[in-house]
Parts: C-alpha cells; structure tokens; sequence
C-alpha cells in the first residue's frame, strides 16, 4: 500500500482541517472543521475527530468510534463556549446555537484487515473516491454543503454584477445573512449532515461498508483541493479526483493553487474563499 499525503494550510492564521494516517489501524481521514460564525473555532471540532481516529486499534469499529468524537466534541464545545464566549444553563450543546457551533465535515474509512472492503463514515464537502481496474471513478460521497455555497455565491455574482468595483470584504457583509441562515440548517432534514456534538448529528451523517474488488485507489479530499471552476463544467468534483488519480495529489495542489492565484479576487472562479485549507489522501492499493 503507498500513500501519497497533501496538508497546507489556506489563508487564515490556524489550519482548521486536520488529517489522519493512523497506519496500525487502516484508519484514514480527511478532515474539514468550520468555525461558528462568531462562535467557536472550526479546529475544536476537526482535533476532535481527528484525535479520536488516532487511537482506533485494527479490530475497532469506525462508526463506533465516530459516535464517541461527536460526544466529546459536544462536551468540549461547551466547555470552550462557557470559558470565552457566555455560560449555559444547562451546560447543553442543544444551548448553543447551530450558527455558533464548532463543526466539521469529514471523509474517513478503516479499511479491513483482509484487504476486502473498507468502512467509511461521511459527513460535510469532505470527499469519498475509488478508481477501479478498468479506469473508471467512482463518487461514493454527495457534498451537500455546495448547494448552500452556491446560493452565497449567486449573490456574490449579483452584487458584483451591480458594482463591479465593490471589494471583497464588503461582499462578505453582504451575504453574511445567508451564510447565517445556511448554518441553521444543519442536521435538519432542509439541510446537511456535519458533525457538530449534537445527537442530531448522527442522524445526517452517512456511513456503511464497500467491496474493494477490482479497486486500485483510494481518494479523500476536503473541499480545499476541489478544483476552482467557472460554474459551467460537468462535475467539478469527478474532475478532480480524475486529476489526483491520473497525476498524483501533488498535481492537484498546483493546479487548484495555480487558479487561485490568478484569481486573487475571485472572480474567475467565484468561490467564498481565496485559498481554503487543504488536505488530501491518496491511497494506491497493493
């Protein structure tokens, strides 16, 4: 088994994914944390998750173990809540609002001693792929986040459609309502699934078991490493991991880094961030 691994941090000061090769268990993971908006840090949620993956054994259960990080997110969540930011009446999750959340999306799979199939937990714009024998890709996660980006996005376009000359930092302003309403949404059924300590969370995240018959490679990515698109291509993601899969993670990095940097403003390629953290692994089965 080789094991190419991408991990840069985007523009912030604090790198809010986080990624796990826990070699001894077959435990990999691609981790995306999101900060509350004026709430608590996205890298309480995705340290979390990760820090649990890094003590599974090989006979440990993965959905088991997701379980018990969303738990203790939800404990950590509020502790951190109460020391900066107000305290609870009950010392509940449930008491803080989901806008104000840690949370954090995540692709992650064990794959089975015996070579056979793998076990994978989902959850957020982290990403799922395998490439098989005959060449063909395969998606085996949805991103259900893209679709609340996207409406962010049309209004960033409208407003520039406006005002050409508006700044970036005012569009932020602009859309903030909707990216507040966008996080009311999670773990509803209007929404999406992400892992935020709630034991709603369970309910909307997606886990199972997959066959590795004919399979020759393995992809997790955050949403850091898709590639930065125009809106009108066929699916940016399959275009991504045919990218990854045919030329390696580091083909990937310099390509998604390569349009963000010809496009400073976003315009180009209109996204809601001019480099986002960004976490790859790539998995080449023996």
């Amino acid at each position: 088994m080789e094991i190419q691994k991408v991990y840069k941090k985007g523009d912030k000061p604090i790198n809010e994914d986080c990624i796990v090769v826990n070699e001894r268990a077959k435990v990999f993971a691609a981790i995306d944390g999101a900060t509350g908006l004026a709430g608590v840090p996205g890298y309480l949620a995705s340290r979390t998750l990760q820090e649990e993956l890094e003590k599974m054994k090989v006979t440990d259960c993965l959905y088991e173990y997701m379980k018990q990080a969303n738990k203790r997110l939800g404990l950590n969540m509020v502790n951190y809540y109460e020391e900066k930011i107000g305290l609870l009446d009950n010392k509940s999750i449930e008491e803080i609002p989901s806008k104000l959340r840690s949370t954090s999306g995540i692709a992650a799979v064990k794959i089975e001693a015996n070579g056979k199939g793998l076990n994978y937990v989902h959850a957020g714009d982290c990403m799922l792929f395998l490439k098989y024998k005959n060449g063909e890709t395969q998606k085996f996660t949805y991103d259900g986040v893209s679709y609340f980006e996207n409406e962010a996005i049309e209004a960033m376009i409208e407003l520039r459609e406006k005002n050409p000359s508006i700044s970036l930092k005012e569009i932020g302003n602009q859309i903030r309502p909707i990216l507040l309403a966008n996080r009311d949404k999670l773990n509803t059924p209007d929404g999406y699934g992400i892992f935020d300590g709630s034991g709603q969370a369970l309910n909307y995240i997606s886990y199972g078991r997959i066959s590795l018959q004919q399979v020759q490679k393995i992809l997790l990515v955050s949403d850091g490493l898709l590639l930065p698109s125009k809106g009108n291509e066929r699916d940016e993601w399959l275009q991504t991991a045919e990218l990854a899969f045919r030329q390696g993670l580091n083909s990937l990095l310099e390509e998604v880094e390569s349009r963000e940097e010809q496009d400073e403003e976003c315009r180009v390629y209109p996204r809601l961030k001019t480099r986002d953290d960004k976490t790859g692994i790539l998995i080449e089965l023996s």
